[in-house]
């Protein structure tokens, strides 16, 4: 429903803005209630907490909660954990709720074991997590008159802030009181908490139909206007605001299984912020618990905030501090150290964006340019398309010419400057005005804090960049209060959709163990980690057994200084906190799990890999010895990776001298065996690139040309790569198809240059092709008209193509249809038989095959051009995408910015569909089939297809010989369910093939179908 007037606005923190759209959305089905007329209270709220989605309970037992416990232990669609500290089981439903979004339920009897709940429901509370308590009582009759563990647990609760807590004394207001706690706790996005006696949950309910229903809770669903969406870009439209984007938790949360948004692309949350902050050169901050939102290699990916109360770096601290406006994506509490001042008085203005009016409530003591409700990704990408459409105007090119021009003293603002003209984008030498910090733009995870390790003590990076390569998509990492939290911000890289989950506005220690239980009973197939000190952990050491009983699969990192390092660290003047601690891994040894000691550096990898080795389910403790001589700060960070070295030593005389790690890390895409490092033969062919664009080219265009990734990873310049000999043994089986390799006719349209210089030919500006008469192809077209020429592939008889049109509200996104035009394209028509069927030995190839190395193998069993279609899984797929129409009559090469968002995206074990075409290059004069191939299907003839020997066209033509073979890839992803077809994307050659189920079509002869 539009709530109408979209002129008037109320403000967020009284009710739900007039502007928004919002849907009720039934949870379950109420029909799937039990049918019986009489139900025990007990099985009862067992069987609505199903029906809300709960499929775990965690608890202490006691007299006081037996029905309860026993109806819920019986419960075939509920899982009953009991913990060995009620403190335990409120902490990890508070992480569950994090994790999943979901409601999370704990259970505790009477007395202490109600007020050990506390802890973990103030922790739900001030992280705005939905969790629901239900506790025991005593008998109605004994209520204030027995003594033995008898507190009043609604004033000991409401003492702590939650805003519901409640008796029930009456087995008739069970259904309406448990319907209001949990219409509280996940509305709200908080703990509430139920108080039964332990006689009312053993009496029999009589329900009809109607009060069945009585325990089942809707569920809001926002969407913001249009109008909210537009006020949000008035506020940003000019190019020289200082932005700062922050990312809470709840953006972390629509990546959970559950919610649509997963459903429909697993990726979309972290290309919508990065493409966001793209378009406002802004910064990216986020909280903790987002770690894994968006791709931390990201250039403006800027750390984590407000641990501790610091933002981050110092580059990170210096740029909040100088921003004029900061937008909220799901942060909670923590705003407060990005919009105020030292004295936590408002400094800065603030757009917010939440998921709904529960979770913008707790921002009701700071003003707000407006509040945007609903999916947040969702609402990012609307938001960035507006912007961009807002600041494409004359005025905004003239703010953005007036910062060009300008050149600012003062550090902060030569700092602001560096991002808003897009300096950014080069890969700059450092941010000016950082004192030289070597933060730069690489991953956290290459990069190691500047420590000298003492004898005997290995230092927390050495485990945590390791253990953090391993980590897959939907991973789950737990990280403790103290040192080890910022440890594990600096030194864990988590961009591939894992999860971190922390106690982040309670500060709880001894949270991480109960909260990585939680997470691997909801993700049972996915690795969980659990990052601990040994004073934390043993707050909460006996949730071992509580693991080991219900089969969790953990892997524990302790780091064991015999120190309370935050307390000694972080104050003056401390006494009486050193501790001793238990040998961890004895102890997890005496629970059924294992362990080892890690005493140094030369240890820590090798354990990282025997626990990620281990199969059997448990508890595997990683116990590392660490200096209590260490400080855990934001400090300076240093590449010392062995490549780096490798390339810098090898290379040294054909490397520009003032090249940065980052730089020299470019060179990887001549690793053409795909292992991490350059052979003698890889290295020679890059010394031999380098040497003849050295020999051409000013030594500054060299770097320039390395930075801005021109040479290797634009999608001007494709795969181009010396010959080599197959794999021995290869692990393709490439079999002759029904056209036994004898080659076809393939269709072509228009030709490359036709894209590269932004010309429509009249011809191809009305021809439209029907998607069913082929069965594969790709390159640029659109559904509709030109304006939206974008990455097109043709499958299943549709044509998909990633809208250009900005116009538009699905700019940027995929769209398919049953036709298109195109002004580049090679076609294969329906019904041609393959030449060839490639299918892929994983066993002969575990950790994959680069992309070069696929099409160099291929290129040698077919032994002539072709173009291949059909199925392959990725364990990394490097890709990019064209933004921008090139139907304008500009050359592309000229304004790359404004043609490609995002040069480097990096999707992690996909399934997709994929188009290519593979040709190799003859020495002159070319055949007319490879004359006409290379004309209309490479760039690799910018030069002449442009008139013009400049840009990236003059970079191809110096690379090309006569022994080299061209590639050009466009895949489409499949869904998280891996059932429909998503996105489309250019594919660049540093990707890893995982498997492979393709067809292979030899070109025999090209029919060019232009006409009209």
């Amino acid at each position: 429903v539009d709530q109408g007037n979209h002129g008037a606005e109320v403000a967020p923190v009284h009710g739900i803005p007039n502007s928004s759209v919002v849907n009720i959305v039934m949870t379950a089905d109420p029909s799937q209630l039990s049918p019986t007329p009489e139900q025990r209270v007990a099985e009862f709220i067992a069987e609505s907490l199903v029906s809300q989605g709960v499929t775990a309970v965690y608890g202490g037992h006691g007299g006081s909660v037996i029905p309860l416990i026993n109806a819920i232990a019986s419960h075939d669609k509920l899982r009953w954990v009991y913990c060995r500290n009620e403190q335990a089981a409120s902490l990890a439903a508070s992480a569950e709720a994090k994790l999943t979004g979901r409601l999370a339920v704990c259970v505790a009897t009477s007395g202490p074991g109600a007020s050990h709940l506390t802890t973990g429901l103030i922790d739900a509370l001030q992280d705005r997590v939905p969790v629901l308590a239900i506790t025991g009582m005593k008998a109605t009759r004994a209520v204030d008159l027995s003594e033995f563990q008898a507190i009043h647990q609604e004033d000991l609760f409401r003492a702590a802030g939650l805003p519901f807590s409640k008796v029930v004394m009456s087995e008739d207001a069970v259904p309406a009181m448990l319907r209001n706690a949990i219409a509280v706790a996940t509305r709200e996005k908080t703990a509430a908490h139920l108080a039964i006696p332990v006689d009312i949950q053993a009496k029999t309910l009589r329900l009809s139909p109607v009060r069945r229903q009585l325990g089942h809770v809707a569920h809001l669903d926002y969407q913001s206007s249009d109008t909210r969406i537009h006020k949000a870009a008035k506020a940003l439209a000019d190019p020289a605001l200082r932005v700062v984007i922050a990312i809470g938790h709840h953006s972390a949360t629509e990546l959970a299984d559950s919610t649509p948004l997963n459903l429909r692309n697993p990726y979309a949350p972290q290309d919508a912020y990065t493409r966001l902050a793209e378009t406002l050169n802004a910064p990216i901050v986020v909280q903790l618990d987002a770690k894994g939102v968006v791709d931390e290699s990201h250039p403006l990916y800027y750390g984590v905030l407000g641990i501790f109360g610091n933002p981050g770096l110092d580059a990170a601290r210096s740029l909040v501090h100088a921003a004029d406006i900061v937008l909220l994506f799901g942060v909670d509490r923590q705003a407060v150290d990005l919009i105020s001042d030292s004295d936590f008085n408002q400094v800065r203005r603030v757009v917010e964006f939440e998921p709904d009016a529960g979770s913008a409530a707790s921002h009701r003591w700071y003003d707000c340019e407006t509040v945007v409700l609903g999916e947040l990704a969702s609402n990012a990408r609307r938001l960035e398309a507006a912007v961009a459409n807002l600041r494409d105007t004359p005025e905004g090119r003239a703010a953005l010419q007036v910062l060009e021009d300008s050149r600012p003293i003062n550090a902060h603002a030569r700092q602001w400057n560096w991002l808003l003209r897009g300096g950014w984008r080069e890969s700059a030498p450092p941010v000016p005005g950082t004192d030289g910090d070597e933060r730069g733009h690489e991953p956290p995870s290459r990069f190691q804090v500047d420590h000298t390790e003492a004898p005997g003590f290995c230092h927390p990076a050495r485990v945590l960049s390791p253990l953090s390569r391993l980590l897959r998509p939907a991973d789950v990492v737990c990280v403790d209060v103290g040192d080890v939290t910022l440890w594990s911000s600096l030194c864990m890289c988590l961009s591939g959709g894992q999860r971190v989950l922390s106690s982040q506005g309670m500060g709880v220690m001894g949270y991480a163990l109960p909260a990585a239980i939680a997470a691997s009973i909801q993700r049972p197939d996915q690795r969980v980690v659990a990052v601990a000190g040994d004073g934390g952990v043993q707050m909460t050491i006996g949730e071992l057994a509580t693991a080991m009983q219900h089969k969790c699969r953990i892997t524990l990192v302790i780091f064991n200084n015999n120190l309370l390092g935050r307390v000694h660290f972080g104050f003056e003047g401390v006494s009486g906190d050193d501790i001793i601690s238990p040998d961890f891994v004895a102890l997890v040894r005496a629970y059924g799990g294992d362990g080892v000691h890690v005493t140094d550096e030369s240890g820590a990898e090798a354990a990282v890999k025997q626990a990620w080795a281990r199969k059997e389910p448990g508890v595997f403790i990683i116990e590392v010895r660490t200096d209590p001589a260490l400080k855990a700060e934001y400090a300076k960070m240093k590449d010392v990776s062995p490549f780096i070295a490798q390339l810098r030593e090898a290379l040294a005389d054909v490397l520009p001298t003032d090249l940065r790690p980052s730089d020299v890390r470019k060179l990887i895409a001549f690793d053409v065996h795909g292992d991490g490092m350059l052979s003698v033969d890889e290295v020679n062919a890059a010394r031999e690139v380098l040497s003849r664009l050295r020999a051409r080219r000013d030594p500054q265009e060299l770097l320039r040309v390395l930075r801005t990734g021109q040479l290797f990873k634009s999608p001007m310049v494709t795969s181009v790569k010396s010959m080599l000999a197959p794999l021995d043994p290869s692990p393709f089986d490439v079999r002759v198809g029904a056209a036994k390799g004898e080659g076809s006719e393939l269709h072509v349209v228009g030709s490359v240059g036709h894209v590269l210089v932004g010309h429509v030919p009249s011809e191809l500006r009305v021809k439209k092709f029907a998607a069913k008469d082929y069965s594969a192809g790709f390159e640029i077209g659109a559904v509709d008209g030109t304006d939206g020429l974008g990455e097109m592939c043709i499958a299943c008889g549709e044509a998909y193509v990633r809208e250009t049109d900005r116009s538009r509200p699905d700019f940027f996104t995929t769209r398919h249809g049953p036709s298109f035009l195109s002004t580049a394209a090679i076609l294969v028509p329906a019904g041609t038989p393959a030449d060839h069927h490639v299918t892929m030995d994983r066993s002969l190839a575990p950790e994959g095959v680069s992309l070069v190395r696929t099409i160099n193998d291929l290129y040698n069993a077919v032994k002539g051009p072709f173009v291949f279609s059909g199925l392959v899984d990725w364990h990394r797929c490097d890709v990019t995408a064209i933004s921008k129409s090139p139907c304008c009559g500009e050359k592309v090469s000229d304004h790359l910015s404004a043609y490609y968002l995002q040069p480097g995206a990096v999707l992690h074990n996909v399934k997709t569909f994929v188009c290519g075409a593979v040709a190799r290059d003859e020495a002159p004069p070319r055949s007319d089939l490879m004359e006409q191939i290379f004309t209309r299907l490479f760039y690799k003839d910018l030069s002449k297809s442009a008139e013009s020997k400049e840009g990236s066209g003059e970079i191809t033509e110096k690379l090309g010989c006569d022994c080299q073979v061209q590639c050009h890839v466009h895949i489409i992803t499949y869904n998280a369910a891996g059932e429909e077809l998503a996105d489309v994307w250019h594919l660049n050659p540093e990707s890893v093939v995982k498997s492979l189920n393709i067809d292979i079509f030899k070109i025999k002869s090209l029919r060019v179908v232009d006409e009209a």
